[in-house]
């Protein structure tokens, strides 16, 4: 049963589609249908009147199903249940515009009309008390295109260094109308549900297919599928293809593995603007044309081979210091749950060690761009609305950094975070020697999603190494890093 929540602005960005979106619901109603294809938004397109906001519907959304070709219109309740009186509107293409009173309690409307490819659905539900006359109350509303064949838009491949070559990548396919198959058993027999015909699909690298055993794509969510390879033994460029030809569409996608040998850049070394280093040795003392030119210290490498590297300022001070947000406070998105940023340590809210493990995102340079996907409309404002992460998207322009090295900073994920816990001593000595300020004791946040009840993140306590899942409207530091590839 899918349970995920999203904004329908955000895939409508995301896909560069207007209005389209898949996404799924998180409310307390389960709803069996195949795909979501437009995800409607729960905030007012029109003022709200006598303070009714409160009983308006939520998360509403519009279901398509694959099979009967017809369109849903459902919603959640509104946590006071007053909803005694709601009304919904819909026009399917150029018809005219029609409309329905369902009853308190009801929680979506099939619309009975086969809906054709391409063809255009508006709906909006409005809601009100007895005592108000409809549109009252604030009201929800917005357009989709009915589009069943499935498509691929990009292939997002992380580097690798030799060090992991045998070890399995996770690369991200993004696309439209992504659906898992599954067989489900009714009153009537067993029928099939879902259009991504797993068997379908075929991987290779540099035109040679992998081995069943090498590579295989995995179901994440309506627009984005997990493909995961083994990385080749030797430096180089790969091309990685992904090619599907199942009965809901044909695509090929391809995108570039880079292999390379990272096994001269070691924990400690000092990155310079230049693209050199600087080796670290017990006792270094760095020059002032060092000190200048300064970016980043190494501090490990990620599970691929990559050499990360921890941004030499943090928001204790300087420029843009202080406590931030991971999500602001008392707003409704401080309660959007990412499923793709869940990352888990296996020693749950314990003390964090070098023998801890950690399931799920452990990969952070894409973090904000998926939340931006699955959130834009309020993401396009991350001053006000994740605070956390525009710090970290604006550090290169903030610390004037204005060589190759400006972009690509992010917040770790707890994983990564943990791997510079681990390293503390090491890092605060040479940003010491550097004069610049420690990480020391304090705590920070990650960009991972927890799983725990509430939609929380983590953060990451450097004086006890305690990890803890918390609201992310509360304020801790910042601190950024880097994959040096």
């Amino acid at each position: 049963m899918i349970k995920k929540i999203f904004s329908f602005a955000a895939f409508a960005l995301c896909l560069g589609i207007h209005g389209l979106l898949v996404s799924c619901s998180n409310s307390s109603t389960d709803y069996d249908m195949n795909v979501l294809l437009g995800y409607l938004n729960s905030g007012s397109s029109s003022p709200v009147v006598d303070d009714k906001s409160s009983i308006k519907p939520t998360n509403l959304g519009i279901y398509y199903e694959f099979e009967t070709k017809q369109v849903t219109v459902s919603w959640a309740d509104s946590p006071s249940s007053k909803l005694n009186h709601l009304k919904v509107f819909y026009t399917v293409g150029d018809g005219s515009e029609m409309s329905t009173v369902v009853a308190k309690g009801v929680q979506q409307y099939l619309i009975d009309d086969e809906i054709a490819t391409g063809v255009s659905v508006k709906a909006k539900v409005v809601a009100y008390d007895a005592s108000s006359e409809v549109g009252a109350n604030s009201e929800a509303t917005d357009e989709i295109s009915v589009v069943t064949q499935l498509g691929a838009t990009e292939l997002r491949i992380p580097p690798a260094g030799t060090d992991a070559s045998g070890n399995k990548i996770d690369a991200i396919l993004s696309g439209n109308h992504f659906s898992e198959q599954k067989t489900l058993t009714t009153a009537t027999g067993t029928i099939v549900r879902g259009n991504l015909e797993m068997d379908k699909f075929t991987l290779s690298c540099n035109d040679v297919p992998f081995a069943d055993d090498e590579a295989s794509v995995s179901f994440v969510n309506h627009n984005r599928l997990k493909v995961s390879f083994k990385i080749p033994d030797t430096i180089g460029d790969y091309t990685i293809k992904v090619s599907y030809d199942g009965a809901n569409g044909t695509f090929d996608q391809s995108g570039t593995l880079s292999v390379k040998n990272y096994s001269a850049i070691h924990e400690g070394d000092l990155i310079l603007s230049d693209t050199s280093t600087v080796p670290y040795s017990e006792g270094i003392s760095y020059t002032d044309a060092q000190k200048d030119s300064a970016v980043s210290i190494i501090y490990a490498k990620n599970e691929y081979g990559v050499p990360l590297g921890v941004g030499l300022h943090n928001s204790k001070s300087g420029k843009k210091s202080g406590y931030y947000s991971w999500a602001l406070e008392g707003s409704s998105i401080e309660n959007i749950k990412f499923e793709d940023l869940i990352c888990t340590p296996s020693t749950g809210t314990a003390a964090l060690s070098s023998q801890t493990t950690f399931s799920g995102d452990t990969y952070g340079n894409n973090n904000w761009e998926d939340i931006c996907c699955s959130n834009p409309k309020e993401s396009v404002n991350a001053k006000i609305y994740y605070p956390a992460f525009y710090y970290a998207e604006n550090y290169g322009d903030n610390f004037e950094i204005t060589s190759a090295y400006k972009d690509g900073w992010y917040i770790p994920t707890i994983s990564e975070l943990a791997a510079l816990y681990n390293k503390l001593s090491l890092v605060d000595t040479i940003l010491n020697a550097l004069g610049a300020t420690e990480l020391g004791s304090s705590s920070y946040w990650s960009s991972s999603q927890s799983d725990a009840k509430g939609f929380s993140a983590w953060n990451l306590n450097f004086n006890s190494g305690r990890a803890s899942s918390v609201k992310k409207g509360n304020k801790f530091y910042v601190c950024v890093i880097r994959a040096f590839n």
